[in-house]
């Protein structure tokens, strides 16, 4: 099941992150950024539309399997007001990648209310 990520789920992210990391060093940096950027980032900018946002994928589970980073971003285009969501981050656990994960995570960015996607 693909959804908004909560900042319920941030706490969750280092382990899921650090399955693709291949040293300490680099998962405790990726631990330190994502519990104390991604709330930042993706729950505190002044332009925070509520129906766009990070995604998490939930396995059967309950876990999260993947997560993906987005943000939107109000612009004028022809004095029209329109709305960019920009994705970043993405990432999904190795025994869900067969699962299509992150192709189901991105297809669910693209379909977002958003009037630009990059």
């Amino acid at each position: 099941m693909i959804r908004l990520m909560t900042l319920e789920d941030v706490p969750h992210l280092p382990s899921l992150h650090a399955e693709g990391r291949q040293t300490a060093l680099q998962r405790r940096q990726a631990t330190i950024a994502l519990t104390h950027l991604y709330p930042r980032l993706y729950f505190g900018h002044p332009w925070r539309d509520e129906r766009i946002g990070p995604l998490v994928s939930v396995g059967d589970d309950g876990r999260l399997n993947g997560a993906m980073g987005v943000v939107s971003r109000p612009l004028l285009f022809r004095d029209r007001r329109v709305t960019l969501a920009v994705c970043s981050e993405l990432y999904v656990e190795p025994r869900s990648r067969s699962k299509l994960v992150g192709i189901q995570l991105l297809r669910t960015f693209l379909r977002g209310p958003q009037d630009l996607s990059l």
